[in-house]
């Protein structure tokens, strides 16, 4: 039999098509699904796949000859808890990078360490550095929200922030960031390191 894993709910998925695979075999790349199921219910072999989604009509057919759809998705509530859930960590992430707005380096280096004892990714860390560093400079290069071409929130925030530095001052944080991706992404540095060591420099 074809046993097809698949779903919005990654963890289910994954889950059960781990247990799954204790006792079958995980179909190849390569493979005709529609004949590996036609084959498997003929003859009794025990397939597994590991699917994000599957066209309806292929399902409609892989259903026919006999193969086991495993689909699980989040209810309602489930999506809802996941979208707050969602909008509460990227809250923090901003709430770390606007350290960097009022220049507060204690701030910024706390912020840190909890967004990284909480589970976030130092790499989504780094762009939200960058993509503060990039708009408080050319928001002190710049008149008017129009002519930065940002948000006028965005804007004025880091219009604000722009005080707080001279200007050799954000071209230096600017240039640290783009020497810092590429030291970690040659392997010269790690990246969780460097980036705290960026922060003790602001």
């Amino acid at each position: 039999m074809l046993r097809i894993f698949y779903g919005t709910n990654r963890d289910k998925v994954l889950a059960t098509y781990r247990q799954a695979l204790k006792s079958a075999v995980s179909v190849p790349d390569n493979a005709n699904l529609e004949e590996l199921a036609a084959g498997a219910s003929m003859f009794g072999d025990n397939f597994v796949l590991l699917e994000h989604d599957i066209d309806k009509e292929l399902l409609a057919k892989l259903r026919e000859l006999g193969a086991e759809l495993n689909e699980y998705n989040y209810s309602d509530q489930e999506k809802k808890a996941k979208k707050k859930l969602e909008s509460d960590l990227q809250s923090r992430i901003y709430k770390f990078s606007d350290a960097l707005l009022i220049r507060d380096r204690r701030a910024l280096w706390v912020g840190y360490h909890r967004a990284i004892s909480q589970g976030f990714d130092p790499e989504e860390l780094f762009w939200k550095l960058s993509w503060q560093v990039k708009n408080i400079l050319l928001a002190s290069k710049t008149k008017s929200a129009d002519e930065a071409s940002m948000h006028p929130f965005v804007y004025s925030k880091s219009k604000q922030a722009s005080q707080k530095f001279t200007e050799p001052e954000l071209v230096g944080l600017s240039s640290s960031l783009l020497d810092l991706w590429h030291e970690t992404h040659s392997g010269k540095k790690e990246l969780p390191l460097a980036l705290e060591q960026f922060i003790l420099q602001v």
